[in-house]
């Protein structure tokens, strides 16, 4: 009995993660982060017959294993939709089960749902003897010298990290053989302790020009400095975090627990493209949840980068300010960087709006985030 883990694009609901019941949290967290997003790259997509197998240890009794496919095109005609398929095992992994699990990534997994079809409510899998089902999709070939290595790894103790596609060069022995292994390390996982069983949903990834880079890195102690410096002001703001539109960190969560928070900016990341689709909105503007407690509020800041904030018991309209005064300031920061475009929401009327319709509308991506204010 194993669980299952799929993340791939749902129709109408974009970059989703689904899994079956009693997955840990970390366990979600790694494969997402260590599995979808090191194995797929958005800026530079494989090619439409792509696929791969993979091998990751989280822990040394926590094994996460599967399949990668290009899925070809979603339901608005985007191309390169990648489709993982994970099994989570735990247990003491020995020779005998580390080969039978390099057998089951050849020969496919037991069941695979397409995506039409999928729905959140994901069964555990039971996964017969290798020679007792037919898989409906085809796995890929792993060479003896990968075999040799992984097994020499497991001996030595090792964390087994193992990625085998189909764009690998072709193993001198046999001819049939494809692969090769990635750099395997010593360094042990640091399991996170958050309470809850669920991951972040993720927005369908908007297509980017491949000499734009990601803002991961980018004068993001400087921003962490403006995050420490707000919360200590006592307005209200206890914690802040950048984002990115596919649910990334780009900063520290300064004043806030980063799991939990990407937790919650994801899943508002997802109500916001939900929305426009069903709503058919062309864009929006903040996404923001109010209550007695606090408040959480989720605002576009830069493209593809959005900021979201957590506050203590403080009236709404200071609450906007403050975060209008935020963005102003991290807008200021990179608005000499030509990886970025000066941006405002719709609330924040600043001068350069002309400017920056002109620069969208000479773009490819037409990315746009101007709209209703949506409060729940």
């Amino acid at each position: 009995m194993v669980g299952q883990l799929i993340y791939t694009t749902l129709p109408n609901s974009g970059f989703q993660l689904l899994v079956s019941q009693r997955i840990p949290i970390h366990i979600q967290d790694s494969f997402v982060q260590n599995i979808v997003y090191q194995h797929w790259n958005v800026y530079n997509p494989p090619s439409d017959d792509y696929q791969a197998v993979y091998l990751h240890q989280v822990s040394a009794t926590h094994l996460l294993f599967g399949w990668l496919y290009n899925e070809g095109r979603d339901e608005l005609g985007r191309s390169h939709i990648p489709y993982f398929l994970a099994y989570y095992w735990t247990g003491n992994l020995d020779d005998a089960r580390l080969e039978r699990f390099l057998r089951h990534l050849e020969k496919g997994p037991v069941y695979f749902i397409e995506r039409e079809r999928l729905e959140s409510n994901l069964q555990n899998v039971i996964v017969p003897d290798v020679d007792e089902y037919n898989s409906p999709r085809l796995g890929l070939v792993i060479s003896s010298e990968i075999r040799a290595k992984s097994q020499k790894d497991l001996q030595k103790k090792k964390i087994l990290k193992l990625l085998v596609s189909s764009d690998d060069p072709v193993s001198p022995e046999p001819v049939s053989d494809l692969g090769n292994v990635l750099e395997i390390t010593d360094v042990p996982y640091l399991e996170l302790t958050v309470e809850t069983t669920e991951i972040s949903e993720k927005l369908t990834v908007t297509e980017k020009k491949s000499q734009v880079t990601a803002p991961t890195e980018l004068n993001s102690s400087q921003v962490e400095q403006i995050f420490e410096d707000v919360v200590q002001e006592g307005m209200g703001i206890e914690g802040a975090i950048l984002i990115s539109d596919e649910g990334r960190s780009l900063t520290r969560a300064i004043g806030l627990d980063e799991s939990q928070a990407l937790i919650m900016a994801g899943r508002m990341l997802a109500l916001a493209k939900k929305s426009q689709t069903e709503m058919q909105w062309q864009d929006w503007e903040a996404i923001a949840a109010h209550s007695s407690d606090g408040h959480l509020m989720l605002t576009p800041c830069l493209p593809d980068v959005f900021l979201f904030v957590q506050a203590s018991e403080v009236l709404t309209g200071l609450l906007e300010v403050e975060i209008k005064r935020i963005i102003k300031k991290i807008q200021s920061i990179h608005q000499n960087n030509e990886m970025f475009v000066p941006f405002s929401p719709l609330w924040d009327d600043l001068e350069e709006e002309d400017e920056m319709g002109e620069v969208l509308a000479d773009s490819d991506e037409q990315i746009l985030y101007r709209g209703r204010r949506m409060s729940f």
